[in-house]
């Protein structure tokens, strides 16, 4: 367990599990700097990394084990959303299908693929030991470092029931709500984040002989979905630089294979709405797409619906 400088009580508690787990006590310098900590000290021919908001269920690590595959570098698999207060939201992330086998041809020519969040993977130590320690001052975000790593060593293996929990609140990276407003700037840095791990994507196949698409995360839905909700809230919102971003999000969203045909139709027509509606009414629509935890039972029902 990785105290990462913390301010509150959590040393105080930490202290009680003391005679259970090895405790690592560290002056805060970050995510990368307390994964690469914990690995150091880690041992174990797997390892996971459990974020201090998630929870795991007790077979999780168990199950992952058992479905791993000689040719695999990491078991992937779906976690439930939990609010701030510990109550399930009734989703999942990734919403999407999760993707699985040998990636890497894909991911050179798209720049993504379909990953859940830190606590939702099981990683191998000779995978990890070939790429780690992660560079503390480049990489803010450990996850995202190990993330563009992964298809160059090998396969992954996904198991598409959820086997853990994700907690969502304010100070969450994935979460653009906070105190009921949008936080443009946090998607801006959400942005900033899927340019760094292209770069880093163009050095490793550089490295490798290999090359990356142009239109590589820049054309891809997640990326333009975004892309388009921050020109419709802090941009210009012109519809001259809004449509070219619809008809590339159209383009991509029809070749995405995680989603079904449905989502694809519900994904197409938010994307027009969007673009078309004058801006309160649009903000509407990119607070209910980008919220993890919907606060009342009609949000809920409308997510389903």
């Amino acid at each position: 367990m990785v105290d990462d400088g913390s301010t509150d009580s959590s040393h105080e508690v930490l202290e009680q599990y003391k005679s259970r787990v090895s405790l690592i006590l560290k002056e805060n310098a970050g995510q990368s700097s307390a994964f690469n900590a914990g690995f150091q000290a880690s041992t174990g021919e797997f390892v996971a990394f459990l974020d201090s908001d998630d929870l795991l269920r007790p077979d999780a690590v168990a199950l992952a084990v058992a479905a791993w595959d000689a040719q695999a570098v990491k078991v992937q698999f779906p976690l439930e959303v939990l609010d701030a207060n510990g109550r399930t939201a009734g989703s999942v992330v990734p919403r999407g299908k999760l993707s699985s086998g040998n990636l890497l041809r894909e991911y050179l020519e798209t720049g993504t693929y379909i990953t859940p969040p830190t606590s939702g993977n099981l990683f191998s130590r000779a995978f990890l030991n070939s790429i780690l320690p992660i560079p503390e001052k480049e990489w803010a975000h450990a996850d995202a470092y190990i993330n563009v790593c992964v298809p160059f060593y090998g396969a992954i293996v996904t198991i598409n029931q959820p086997l853990g929990f994700y907690r969502v609140h304010g100070k969450s990276m994935s979460s653009v709500n906070s105190s009921s407003e949008i936080d443009v700037d946090r998607m801006r840095r959400m942005v900033g984040m899927a340019l760094q791990a292209k770069a880093f994507l163009e050095t490793l196949a550089i490295e490798r002989g290999l090359k990356v698409s142009k239109a590589a995360v820049v054309s891809q839905w997640t990326h333009v979905k975004l892309t388009l909700a921050i020109t419709k809230l802090g941009g210009s919102g012109r519809r001259t630089t809004l449509i070219p971003q619809l008809m590339t999000f159209s383009v991509s969203i029809a070749g995405a294979r995680e989603l079904t045909l449905l989502r694809k139709l519900q994904h197409l027509i938010w994307a027009i709405s969007v673009t078309v509606l004058p801006r309160p009414a649009a903000a509407k629509l990119i607070g209910y797409a980008f919220d993890l935890t919907p606060r009342s039972r009609f949000l809920r029902l409308l997510r389903r619906s």
